[in-house]
């Protein structure tokens, strides 16, 4: 297809839409869409990216246009391009594999092309985003997206458990989870859920509760939630951390809520010192376990509230538990004295 010659449409034309030809007058430079110079060479590609995202739109479906983004990659993409076509090559796949679910065991599912080919095309898009810093998955729609992606990852994570173990499922979802760890919060919510009960089932219970705690502090994937799925994976999240931190209040040795809320591990510095603190000074005195008493009633409710906001999270450690653990550092230094 011939295209038109502007600046769209021209293989100089990379990501951001900055010109990369030394001989074109807008060399390094931002160009629009619209502009045109003599130095134009067309790029088929961009032809059938256009056509595939038309195709789509007319089609209300990713599948519509999946052979022109195939022959867009195939001719080459400005790197952005090729972000945003493969993660829409990826919701065709996922639309694919989503139209056999029902046919399909889960075991079969996960091994049937179109599952495995949307996390590879969702995969690719994820590193470029990473690489290129594009911000692409920090915007709010396009981390709404992401949804599919989580549950594909949580069935293969439950089949691997089934054929792998337990560590073998576990390996996985970490991994998983950690292509996207350069988005402020984690999108990966149903994911990081099943990495939490796997955690716990294996009793490792303080790396259930961070990843109970990155759900909470998560920020919202579906914005409107109509199903309230992610609702249901929160509240979820939530008992389970209560869970655990109910048993850890019962444990006169350990209960730094607060704090371990605050730094989101029982093992930081500060939550080291805070304890010690409570251990040689508090409650060797009448008062002090009369306060500790105390803060193991209000301590769990406070920190159930903390760990929701990170603006709180970072008010409190600034305000509270920083000074706090620098004053217990402090003392238990000079009892060392």
């Amino acid at each position: 297809m011939a295209l038109e010659a502007k600046c769209s449409n021209c293989r100089h034309r990379q990501s951001r839409n900055i010109c990369e030809n030394p001989q074109g007058p807008h060399f390094k430079e931002k160009v629009d869409a619209t502009w045109h110079c003599d130095f134009y060479l067309e790029n088929p590609g961009q032809g059938y990216f256009t056509e595939a995202i038309l195709k789509n739109l007319a089609a209300g479906t990713s599948i519509a246009g999946m052979e022109d983004y195939k022959k867009a990659l195939e001719q080459g993409l400005a790197e952005d391009d090729e972000l945003f076509a493969r993660y829409d090559l990826a919701q065709g796949y996922v639309d694919l594999a989503i139209a056999a679910k029902d046919q399909l065991s889960a075991e079969k599912l996960v091994a049937s092309p179109p599952f495995l080919e949307a996390l590879n095309q969702a995969e690719k898009a994820f590193l470029i985003d990473r690489q290129g810093q594009y911000q692409y998955f920090a915007d709010p729609l396009n981390r709404a997206r992401l949804r599919p992606v989580d549950e594909f990852y949580n069935i293969t994570g439950v089949v691997l458990k089934k054929s792998k173990g337990i560590d073998g499922a576990i390996t996985y979802l970490q991994q998983k989870i950690g292509l996207l760890s350069f988005l402020p919060t984690t999108p990966l919510l149903w994911t990081t859920l099943t990495l939490g009960d796997l955690y716990l089932e294996k009793g490792q219970k303080e790396s259930a509760a961070v990843c109970y705690r990155n759900i909470l502090s998560s920020d919202p994937v579906l914005r409107g939630d109509e199903r309230r799925n992610e609702q249901a994976i929160r509240r979820e999240a939530e008992e389970k951390l209560d869970q655990i931190e109910s048993k850890t209040a019962s444990n006169p040795g350990s209960g730094c809520f607060i704090a371990t809320a605050v730094y989101g591990s029982e093992d930081a510095d500060e939550v080291m010192f805070l304890r010690q603190f409570r251990a040689r000074f508090l409650v060797e005195r009448v008062s002090g376990r009369a306060i500790v008493r105390a803060y193991n009633v209000v301590g769990p409710i406070l920190a159930r509230f903390i760990r929701r906001s990170g603006a709180v999270r970072a008010a409190v450690r600034r305000l509270l538990v920083n000074p706090a653990a620098n004053f217990a550092k402090a003392f238990l230094a000079k009892s060392h004295d």
